[in-house]
């Protein structure tokens, strides 16, 4: 399972780098989903909740997990691939991190122990980009700042914070 860890980009995500998310609260829970731009997160469970502001506490260490661009600024998910490797099943990227996939909980288990504990990828093919945080001490790493309006928060809200982030090849870092 190292090829995993080895196969997909390093992604750092600086301190105060800002991220949405749609919740019915502002907790912090073991498996945490955030957009780096305000539209991704209608995507959400939590459609209708508030869209929340958060930034990040220090910088965050993740892969980059994509099979390739499917155009300059579109990236395909390799959830796919990293669920097959895990139980030698095939499922749809959307089936293998939903909630309510029975394995799912297994499979985030089997990446924490070989030292993945985040994801950036799209949250769909060719759509916006999601951070997908399930560390053992997430508290540590992300700050509630606030919820924000759409309509009166349009700067905040047209943000996009993806671009903030580093990608590197973890074979020049092992």
């Amino acid at each position: 399972m190292d090829k995993l860890r080895l196969k997909y980009k390093l992604a750092i995500i600086p301190k105060d780098t800002i991220l949405f998310r749609k919740a019915p609260d502002n907790g912090i829970y073991e498996s945490m989903y955030f957009s780096f731009n305000s539209s991704g997160t209608y995507s959400s469970d939590f459609n209708s909740g508030p869209t929340q502001l958060w930034k990040t506490k220090q910088p965050i260490i993740s892969r980059f997990i994509v099979k390739g661009k499917i155009t300059p600024f579109i990236y395909e998910t390799d959830l796919e691939y990293c669920y097959h490797q895990f139980c030698g099943e095939d499922k749809c990227y959307l089936d293998a991190k939903h909630r309510n996939n029975p394995k799912r909980k297994d499979f985030l288990v089997s990446l924490k122990k070989n030292r993945i504990d985040s994801w950036v990828t799209s949250i769909h093919n060719g759509t916006d980009i999601e951070l997908h945080l399930f560390t053992d001490n997430n508290k540590s790493l992300i700050q509630f700042k606030q919820n924000i309006d759409n309509e009166k928060n349009r700067i905040i809200v047209n943000k996009d914070s993806f671009n903030k982030v580093i990608l590197l090849d973890p074979k020049d870092y092992t």
